[in-house]
């Protein structure tokens, strides 16, 4: 039986999604789809390189501080897309272990070295002699409120099943406290009511104030005379005090324990924080103070972790955080292949000697794809082939370079668009028999629609590519020449980012091989033949080897000039004259 690319697969890519779409969330899981992408994210996360070494960094620092006074804050920095908020949502689900619905915990889901799982159950170890685990995390920005202690009690509040409006949640605080809230919550739910709903509404609610009166909260006789205690006590805030938020988040704190009188050993994760501070010096002055509360003030035991694209020495409003930040943790673009062969390219064991076996047959056609330029075949592709593979690796360079080059407002993220491409294309060529290999033009097809978006593809020239397939053959090897050809031209032509790498019918035809059996001298033929016609035509403009693509005006002055050099050179009389004249 012929093998087929799914076969070779350890996880079939036409039977999963990426659920996260490469782009991980620091939130509450709300439904059975967020518990699937988080099992998913705890499942796929690849604990190596630089995501190893943060987690290490983390872990340790923490448990070092413990009992010290004070615990040292964490940065974590890295580019768009590096898998911050990756990182930051596995630690947090591994941080108290939390049992998911499926039944199935977060460490016995995440394929973690010796030196993380021994960290963490020293962590666990700890926590018997405080008050358990606990964690929450979110972004700043997501909350309505201006006040940086306010947004921060928001992430606490949520973590913790609380509103997270400020008047509300102490409420809820209050009748825990009392023990009255599960008595309030099923009076009100018995009258048909949403708990939730009424609480945000609390000031105007009959339905909650008889419920509290029942109760014997001792707010008044009557729902009026409740609902004015209420506003009394629980008033709506535009900011509080440092010292009042660190009480409440205190208070939610000894909520979560398991043993009377000790906190639990909490992680805070506050992501997206460079973005949220923006250049508000206000805002990282309030910052600085919160984090520096939250480091000394519960004997070692809280941890602070925020995360930003930059380090805390970019920028001067940043600067003024180092001292509140001292564990920086970098995460750079050294892992990206890592994370890409593990969760979307992994074979399984028993067929990687077959996917080795096919590579080989096929060397020759391999080797002499991009030889002579800098991201052509290397020595050292031989210990990555199989893993990358169906992506030779001298186009899984190339990709890496051309989406480089045509994200100019550097909003892709490497990480999660690689993930997204990858899935894709190995998904396209599933089906193909093994030894059939992802087109270079595949980056084209999936980031058309973001590059038109950005302005770096006109419309024009995306509707002449598309255009030229026209269903034969032959236009479908056109548009996918000129969909190479266009990603060509975006690539750098100068200095260190120049790969020599140009749109000639060799290199295009390199680029173009899917079946490493039969394409190569069928394409280099037939590359050149189809390229020649589309320059006939006014499509395609060539300077030397080189194709480029015409815009609508270019081909119309390109056609015309086609068209009067060719009535010219029919004319033998004429150009018989004019010879003898200038000569």
């Amino acid at each position: 039986m012929t093998l087929t690319n799914r076969d070779v697969f350890a996880v079939d890519p036409t039977e999963r999604d990426i659920p996260n779409l490469g782009v991980a969330k620091v939130k509450n899981p709300e439904d059975d789809g967020d518990w699937a992408t988080l099992e998913w994210e705890l499942n796929s996360f690849v604990c190596k390189g630089e995501y190893n070494k943060g987690l290490d960094r983390i872990l340790s620092q923490y448990l070092s501080h413990l009992g010290q006074g004070e615990q040292p804050a964490v940065w974590v920095s890295g580019f768009y897309g590096s898998g911050k908020s990756h990182l930051m949502r596995v630690l947090e689900y591994l941080w108290r272990d939390y049992k998911l619905p499926s039944g199935a915990s977060a460490r016995s889901l995440t394929n973690l070295p010796a030196g993380i799982e021994k960290h963490l159950t020293e962590l666990s170890t700890a926590a018997k002699r405080a008050g358990g685990l606990w964690s929450a995390a979110g972004t700043l920005g997501s909350g309505a409120s201006g006040s940086v202690r306010l947004a921060f009690l928001g992430v606490i509040f949520d973590a913790a099943g609380i509103p997270r409006q400020f008047g509300p949640a102490r409420l809820v605080l209050w009748m825990r406290r009392e023990e009255l809230y599960s008595g309030v919550r099923a009076a009100v739910e018995a009258a048909g009511k949403d708990f939730n709903y009424e609480l945000q509404n609390m000031y105007v609610s009959p339905v909650l104030a008889q419920a509290l009166i029942d109760a014997g909260a001792g707010f008044g006789d009557s729902p009026a005379a409740v609902s004015s205690a209420l506003q009394v006590q629980f008033p709506l805030v535009e900011d509080i005090s440092n010292d009042e938020a660190l009480d409440i988040f205190e208070d939610v704190l000894r909520l979560q324990s398991n043993v009377t009188g000790k906190l639990p050993l909490t992680l805070v994760v506050l992501d997206e924080m460079q973005q949220y501070i923006n250049d508000d010096n206000n805002k990282a002055l309030q910052v600085q103070d919160l984090v520096e509360g939250c480091s000394s003030r519960y004997k070692s035991q809280v941890l602070v972790v925020a995360t930003g694209q930059a380090a805390l020495a970019a920028n001067p409003t940043l600067q003024k955080l180092i001292d509140r930040f001292p564990v920086p943790v970098a995460l750079s673009d050294t892992d990206v292949e890592t994370v890409v062969r593990q969760v979307v390219l992994r074979k399984k064991p028993d067929k990687v000697a077959d996917v080795a076996a096919a590579l080989e047959r096929e060397s020759g056609e391999i080797d002499k794809q991009l030889a002579g330029t800098p991201i052509g075949p290397k020595g050292a592709d031989k210990e990555t082939i199989v893993a990358d593979y169906p992506l030779l690796p001298t186009r899984r360079r190339f990709w890496e370079r051309a989406l480089r080059a045509i994200d100019k407002a550097g909003k892709a993220g490497v990480l999660r668009t690689q993930l997204k491409i990858v899935h894709e294309a190995a998904r396209s060529v599933a089906d193909q028999p093994l030894g059939t290999v992802i087109g270079g033009d595949f980056v084209f097809r999936s980031e058309s629609a973001s590059m038109l978006q950005s302005g770096v593809l006109l419309k024009e020239i995306d509707e002449l590519i598309r255009g030229l397939a026209d269903g034969s053959a032959d236009g479908e090897l056109k548009s996918r020449a000129a969909a190479l050809t266009f990603l060509i031209s975006q690539l750098p032509r100068e200095g260190v980012g120049d790969v020599g790498v140009r749109a000639t019918a060799p290199v295009l035809a390199d680029l173009l091989v899917e079946d490493l059996a039969t394409d190569g001298d069928r394409l280099r033929k037939d590359v050149l033949r189809i390229m020649e016609e589309l320059v006939e035509q006014g499509r395609v403009m060539k300077v030397g080897d080189e194709y480029s693509l015409q815009t609508a005006e270019g081909a119309d002055w390109t056609r015309d000039f086609n068209q009067r050099r060719a009535s010219i050179s029919a004319e033998t009389a004429r150009m018989s004259s004019l010879r003898n004249e200038w000569l």
